[in-house]
């Protein structure tokens, strides 16, 4: 994946609309239910409120990776790799990089 751009810009309202679009419900479990922003890479690691870290939750999927940050990763998640995938476009459109 690449590196985390240094001049992302702040998500924007409808850069969170199409995110929510994109993913259909919660990014997590798939469910249609969209009641949080989780963040892909926490702030205390160094994770950012921009279009590439942002990704729509449920409530219980945000509350469950509250309590234990690895619960994204269980075979469970069934968005895991759409989850991946959408990061990585995103950061390569931020840092102008084609896939192609």
């Amino acid at each position: 994946m690449a590196a985390v751009p240094s001049n992302y810009h702040r998500l924007t309202e409808s850069e969170w609309v199409e995110t929510v679009k994109h993913f259909n419900g919660c990014a997590l479990c798939e469910s249609e239910s969209v009641d949080s922003r989780w963040y892909f890479v926490p702030f205390k690691e160094g994770g950012r409120y921009c279009v590439f870290n942002v990704i729509p939750v449920c409530e219980k999927c945000a509350t469950k990776t509250r309590v234990n940050p690895n619960y994204f990763l269980t075979d469970r998640q069934p968005g895991l790799l759409k989850i991946a995938e959408y990061v990585e476009e995103k950061i390569n459109e931020a840092i102008g990089k084609d896939e192609k």
